[in-house]
């Protein structure tokens, strides 16, 4: 019987010998069913190999007494059968071979190489022992975009992804450089980061990390581009100035794609490029006029244009004095006047001051019929700003009520015309009473008022009681 055995055993290593040379491997079932008569006892344990790319592997199988034909295997792929190779793979031999056993040697190991590996003997029954091979390799990256950079449109979703082939898994970190994300957060694992619609304050430079703890981490950097329609940012929409002075104007324009700024006067006027010489310093254009001219007051338009649209600012250029700014106390300690103190700036002589103001408490006799301003047209002192540009002035308004609060607004004229009004009027009282809502020249809010009302309305109430 034994015999019988051996001559299936010989049989199937004739087969194997004549497989084709193209035949990765060759594997026949009836190979385990040729037995002997003994079950052999491992004398090898089972293992659990960690390895890195380019390391060689030995897998030991070693029996107690020979006991059949030794097959190396692992999936569905078999490696040997016997001393016979069914593999084309070089890199897998038989090291240290006899009748109870022998080694599986993979040199040059890859990633493909993790896996089951199992020692099966032909004995009857076949006994079989089975080692692990892990392969550890540091994290092979893909990018999307794949080089890095996307360029989108303000308002759309955006995605950008890091996926990584690694043993073990690893681990991916998102940041941005100089910034936070925009999940407000500074950090984010995952595959990927994602915006449901991306804005302009988006744009940037970010990164993400993949780190197994194999070799060095592995670093990814992206830059995000937003296109946006182009918009414009004025410092003022009034330049100030006044024949033989200079003027600049300015307009901050932000924009991607880069826009076209041009600039133009209203009107038709044209521009000299000898005399409204054009600059600009990153997103600031300017107009700089050298020595103003009459000719040159009026409105001048800054335009940007792009591919996504067109935004357009007014700047007014005029000779006009600035808004007269009142320093006055608020609070008078006159009964029936109060001094007004003011200063304005004009790039042209002063000519007249006009003082408008009006009580703002209803009329004794008619409750219903509210105070009329009054007005008093000021004339200006020759010598007044005379070495500068500034011009400063003092003015007692007389017959005012005792104890009352008034409202007053000061313009100035020069021979460009009258400065625009303040955009509120100035509250002032004269003794006795508060100029409430008011603010003082350093500009806190004048409380004092309102706390002595509610004094005396409380030691009236105490006198009642």
């Amino acid at each position: 019987m034994a015999s019988r055995l051996w001559l299936l055993v010989v049989a199937q290593l004739l087969l194997l010998a004549a497989a084709a040379p193209g035949d990765d491997y060759f594997y026949d079932e009836e190979v385990e069913e040729v037995a002997s008569t003994h079950v052999p006892r491992f004398t090898t344990e089972p293992l659990q190999l960690n390895a890195m790319p380019g390391d060689t592997v030995t897998l030991p199988c070693y029996m107690d007494k020979a006991a059949g034909v030794i097959i190396w295997r692992s999936g569905s792929k078999v490696f040997f059968t016997g001393s016979f190779t069914n593999s084309k793979d070089t890199r897998v031999k038989l090291s240290q071979s006899g009748p109870k056993g022998n080694s599986l040697v993979i040199t040059d190991v890859r990633p493909q190489d993790s896996g089951t590996y199992e020692c099966l003997i032909s004995s009857s029954p076949p006994v079989s022992l089975h080692h692990v091979v892990n392969i550890k390799y540091a994290p092979v990256v893909t990018t999307d975009p794949a080089q890095g950079v996307l360029v989108i449109r303000q308002g759309q979703p955006v995605r950008l992804s890091c996926t990584a082939d690694a043993n073990p898994p690893a681990t991916i970190t998102w940041t941005r450089k100089g910034g936070v994300l925009p999940n407000g957060e500074q950090k984010l694992e995952g595959e990927t980061l994602e915006v449901a619609a991306v804005d302009r304050s988006h744009m940037g430079s970010y990164t993400c990390t993949v780190d197994n703890g194999v070799g060095k981490a592995v670093v990814k950097d992206f830059r995000l581009e937003v296109n946006f329609a182009p918009e414009i940012e004025l410092m003022t929409n009034t330049v100030h100035t006044g024949a033989g002075f200079e003027a600049q104007l300015m307009c901050k324009v932000r924009g991607q794609p880069l826009p076209k700024v041009r600039w133009s006067r209203t009107g038709g006027a044209t521009l000299d490029d000898q005399h409204h010489v054009e600059r600009h310093e990153g997103d600031d254009y300017y107009i700089n006029i050298d020595k103003v001219m009459d000719s040159d007051m009026g409105l001048y338009s800054c335009r940007a244009e792009s591919s996504l649209g067109t935004a357009a600012a007014a700047i007014e250029v005029t000779g006009k004095p600035t808004p007269v700014v009142v320093s006055s106390d608020p609070n008078g300690q006159e009964k029936n006047s109060f001094t007004l103190n003011w200063s304005v700036e004009s790039y042209s002589p002063v000519k007249e001051y006009k003082v408008i103001y009006k009580n703002t408490q209803v009329n004794g006799t008619n409750p219903e019929v509210q105070q009329q301003w009054e007005q008093v047209i000021v004339a200006a002192p020759r010598t007044d700003g005379a070495n500068s540009v500034l011009y400063k002035y003092t003015y007692a308004l007389r017959d005012l009520q005792p104890a009352s609060v008034y409202e007053g607004v000061v313009t100035a004229r020069n021979k460009y015309g009258w400065s625009r009004e303040p955009t509120e009027p100035f509250r002032f009282s004269t003794l006795g009473a508060q100029a409430l809502g008011s603010k003082d020249p350093n500009g806190a809010s004048t409380l004092r008022g309102g706390l002595l009302s509610s004094l005396a309305a409380l030691c009236a109430l105490l006198v009642v009681l």
